[in-house]
């Protein structure tokens, strides 16, 4: 179920990442690119413990529906939190 092929996973993370900086989303004044790219491969780990590969594949393209935007939006949320704590105590360093 957690298996995402890694084209997906580089392509989600490189996406998510260049559109936060693109819609110039408030949480890139508080964070560097790098770590942007974080809270994305944070948000891809949320869908990839709860969507199976073949139901992210053939639903999660383009446009999100009500659900899904709330879903994506949730896990952002928690995602960023837990970024800006990491940053916060030092610990974006990988370890």
């Amino acid at each position: 179920m957690f298996f995402y092929p890694s084209a997906a996973v580089y392509g989600f993370v490189d996406e998510c990442w260049k559109t936060m900086e693109g819609m110039n989303h408030p949480i890139i004044n508080d964070l560097w690119p790098d770590e942007v790219q974080t809270v994305c491969g944070c948000v891809l780990d949320q869908m990839r413990t709860t969507i199976p590969w073949p139901a992210f594949r053939d639903s999660w393209g383009g446009d999100l529906d009500p659900v899904q935007s709330q879903m994506a939006g949730g896990w952002t949320n928690y995602c960023i939190m837990k970024v800006l704590e990491m940053k916060q105590k030092g610990k974006l360093d990988g370890s």
